[in-house]
């Protein structure tokens, strides 16, 4: 099976996952009916026959009451230290839509997590229905059944069913929950190969589980700053982004900038033990011979560590778009890996994010500074003053051109600070 076969199975599966049957359906009706033209009958009769299972599956699940309650039903599966909770939302007797939400257990019963969860799940703005029915027994039912019958208005029932018809849609949110576990298993397996090919194609020494990636942002060399961004097995921790404010670089020298904060970012993770397996810089060969130098003085020899540069736009021959420059270590040329493989789009995906994540701190420093005031700059002229002043006069040359008497008499201000804002400008 080929890769795009794969990914279209997966989508698939994603869609049923999310409730989403009828709209898959429509997808597999429009690809039996292209097979048929163009006259593949056999591959046309395996989507024939997948479309029925479906609809046979969707028939199954097709929960309808004479009721016609509002339910929110919950289930969930546990492997090892992960959890996986699927709540499928049961509106007027149909399921109208599922979600999933995966997480650490940290060492907590799942009657602990079930408990945590629901609080934080019904403490968002959302729709509180009719019946909660939870796959575990809680001490607290009584009290998240007041609680959320105060929040909704009128009494809503937490039930953690025995027996009857609650039980099976118990059971099938627990196999939804299960479904997304293996979905989840077969991305990780996927990237786990996508790691292990980025090793093997760029002659990495480690595989790559945890990446620090590195870019400079500023405005011809002002509000410099640097940002760092962690991925761990494929995906962003927040919690290990780093922001750093250029401090020994004051004109426009990205390499000076690059120099500064690997420094001081290696510097700090040798002496607490806390280097990545590799390093990405955004830039050329230049970005890489700074990361180089800085690997040398601080003697770091156990991290792997490559440049991305931007390559052409397209290929003035093929008219193809040209994947990016990966430069590594003792190379003089660069990797070239095609625009659509899994190791570039993902890189890609890193240095984007501290592409985004330095900008957005660079935006925040020239912010504050462009709504820094002159009048910050004198003491005893807090928030309130500065209102006051600018109310008064109506902008700074209003103020700069003010005489004493009219500071004082105008905004009030005690003779001290009248002198002292009229001496400064």
């Amino acid at each position: 099976m080929d890769e795009v076969t794969y990914q279209g199975l997966i989508d698939q599966v994603i869609l049923i996952l999310k409730g989403k049957q009828e709209d898959l359906v429509g997808i597999l009706k429009q690809q039996m009916y292209e097979e048929s033209r163009a006259m593949r009958y056999e591959k046309a009769a395996k989507i024939r026959d997948r479309i029925r299972a479906i609809e046979e599956t969707v028939e199954k699940q097709r929960i309808h009451s004479m009721t016609f309650v509002d339910r929110d039903v919950f289930g969930y599966y546990m492997e090892r230290k992960e959890v996986y909770i699927e709540v499928m939302f049961i509106r007027s007797g149909n399921m109208e839509d599922v979600a999933s939400y995966h997480f650490s257990t940290n060492h907590n019963t799942i009657e602990e997590v079930f408990r945590s969860f629901l609080n934080q799940f019904y403490s968002q703005t959302r729709f509180i229905p009719s019946e909660v029915i939870i796959p575990v027994e809680s001490a607290d039912a009584k009290l998240l059944e007041e609680w959320l019958s105060e929040r909704k208005g009128k009494k809503v029932d937490v039930i953690y069913p025995q027996r009857g018809d609650k039980v099976r849609l118990v059971e099938m949110a627990q196999k939804n929950a299960e479904n997304a576990y293996m979905v989840s298993r077969v991305h990780e397996e996927d990237f786990a190969r996508t790691l292990h090919s980025l090793k093997e194609t760029l002659k990495l020494k480690q595989v790559p589980e945890r990446i620090e990636c590195f870019d400079i942002s500023n405005t011809f060399g002002k509000q410099a700053v640097g940002s760092m961004v962690t991925f761990e097995q494929g995906k962003p921790n927040k919690s290990r982004y780093k922001r750093f404010k250029i401090k020994t670089v004051g004109q426009i020298d990205d390499y000076a900038m690059m120099y500064e904060v690997l420094t001081r970012r290696c510097k700090r993770a040798v002496e607490e033990g806390d280097l990545p397996n590799l390093i990405v810089v955004d830039g050329g060969k230049g970005q890489l011979g700074v990361a180089l130098k800085v690997f040398e003085e601080l003697a770091i020899g156990n991290v792997d560590l490559i440049a991305l540069a931007k390559g052409r736009t397209e290929s003035s021959v093929t008219g193809e778009k040209i994947g990016e420059q990966v430069f590594v270590p003792h190379i003089s040329e660069p990797t070239m890996l095609s625009p659509s493989a899994p190791e570039l789009l993902f890189l890609d995906k890193v240095r984007d994010e501290a592409h985004r994540f330095a900008i957005a701190y660079h935006r925040k420093l020239r912010d504050k500074e462009y709504y820094k005031s002159p009048l910050d700059e004198i003491l005893g002229i807090g928030a309130a003053r500065k209102k006051a002043l600018m109310k008064c006069f109506g902008s700074i040359e209003g103020i700069r051109n003010a005489t004493i008497e009219q500071l004082i008499e105008i905004s009030k201000l005690p003779t001290k600070q009248a002198n002292d804002i009229f001496n400064y400008f």
